[in-house]
């Protein structure tokens, strides 16, 4: 049994709790902390963007009703947002899982999960703000998504941690931010698409859990409606490619581009995100910042106006075709 757990922060990463947790104890070897905190599973990853069994693990030792697991998940790991595109149902069996410490990554995710140097992240103002209004500063989960590259409080530029292989590292030991050699200058050159993708981010991560794709797809059909269309001998009207690609690296940047699409919209590509098959919401938030549509029209269970089928329909009851103008 724990003797104490720190109340998480708002906001606050899961991994930053345990972190506190490490500094409470008083103990400096992380592996006698980490056997303190997660028992048998002592060789868990606590790190990782997608939650696991470290949460189970830990709340299976604190007294039952002390810590709700499930707003644990919810609020304190990007799992809302790495699970948005699921339907409810599977959302909803994915949290069974983890709050019965039986979960695993889903294999889009750790496939798309950043590799190499990238460590936590933190914003240099929320540093400042979170050491005078709680005493300390604590890693944000909203900053950790990797496609959010910008603070949405501050409207500044997020910066990372340095340490040594830092997908080892952070699940072998613990680091809170409180400790870390912090860069106290705020970066706030930032790009207006930079900060809209980042406030994307964060609506996706807080919408609430009953929020799921609807059958139809009001991103692609204003695609359609904005023109990013031609006509395909055997499928019919669909997105135009190259020219939807064209326009993000337009909007976001080649180097943004390539590394979420790759160096172009296969028809595979454009098929999944049709049908909501792409589940991670990275190429969703893109496109749909570049459109500058919001996220309730996103997810809205009324469908967007088909203009095409309209303009067609108006044909239909003319009983003859229309000039551009009339169109």
């Amino acid at each position: 049994m724990l003797t104490y757990f720190p109340t998480p922060y708002p906001g606050e990463l899961f991994y930053s709790v345990l972190c506190r947790y490490y500094m409470s104890s008083g103990i400096r070897e992380h592996n006698i902390v980490k056997r303190q905190l997660f028992g048998s599973k002592s060789g868990i990853k606590m790190a990782t963007l997608y939650p696991n069994a470290a949460i189970h693990a830990v709340l299976s030792q604190l007294p039952k009703g002390v810590y709700d697991g499930r707003d644990m998940i919810v609020h304190h790991t990007p799992f809302a947002y790495y699970t948005r595109m699921y339907s409810i149902n599977e959302r909803e069996a994915l949290l069974d899982d983890l709050l019965q410490g039986r979960g695993k990554t889903p294999t889009h995710l750790w496939k798309t999960f950043p590799r190499g140097d990238y460590a936590l992240r933190y914003c240099p103002l929320c540093v400042e703000e979170d050491a005078r209004i709680y005493g300390e500063p604590y890693y944000h989960v909203e900053h950790q998504i990797p496609l959010s590259g910008v603070c949405v409080r501050h409207k500044c530029r997020l910066k990372q941690i340095v340490v040594a292989n830092p997908r080892l590292t952070l699940n072998n030991c613990f680091y809170p931010l409180g400790a870390m050699e912090t860069d106290r200058e705020p970066d706030m050159d930032i790009l207006p698409a930079e900060l809209q993708v980042s406030e994307l981010v964060r609506e996706y991560w807080m919408l609430p859990a009953s929020v799921s794709p609807p059958t139809h797809n009001n991103l692609y059909q204003e695609l359609l409606n904005r023109d990013y269309m031609e006509i395909a001998r055997q499928t019919g009207i669909i997105v135009d490619k190259s020219k939807l690609y064209a326009a993000l690296c337009d909007y976001h940047g080649t180097a943004m581009i390539e590394r979420v699409f790759g160096s172009s919209i296969s028809t595979s590509m454009a098929n999944r995100l049709k049908v909501w098959e792409q589940l991670l919401p990275d190429r969703y938030i893109l496109i749909q910042a570049m459109l500058g549509l919001s996220t309730k029209t996103v997810f809205d269970p009324e469908p967007v106006r088909d203009n095409l089928r309209e303009k067609m329909e108006r044909m239909a009851v003319q009983g003859r075709f229309c000039t551009p103008q009339q169109g």
